[in-house]
């Protein structure tokens, strides 16, 4: 999965933009999967992160020939959400939400 890019998924209403950042570079030669940056699209609802930006890098998972780029983030966020966030997702800060404006 060497691709990169950025686009939009959505969550359970939460929309998060993606920027994929291909399997290239210093996680190369360690990792399948492709780390990637998300952001907050819609800063007035909850997000997986306070600050409204939250990165995943080095994830460990078994190859899964045929997925394409869009089922794979949202299946990390859609764990992340389960295991990581206990399933709530939390508001962003009013001081993250000025700064991007």
């Amino acid at each position: 999965m060497g691709q990169t890019g950025e686009f939009i998924i959505e969550h359970e209403g939460m929309r998060v933009r993606i920027d994929l950042n291909g399997i290239f570079g210093i996680g190369s030669s360690v990792g399948f999967w492709p780390g990637f940056a998300a952001d907050a699209v819609d800063l007035d609802k909850p997000f997986l992160s306070q600050a409204g930006y939250c990165s995943f890098l080095g994830i460990h998972a078994d190859p899964a020939p045929g997925l394409l780029p869009g089922e794979f983030v949202s299946r990390v966020i859609a764990g992340y959400v389960r295991s990581g966030l206990k399933g709530r997702l939390k508001p962003i800060e009013a001081r993250y939400r000025e700064r991007a404006s």
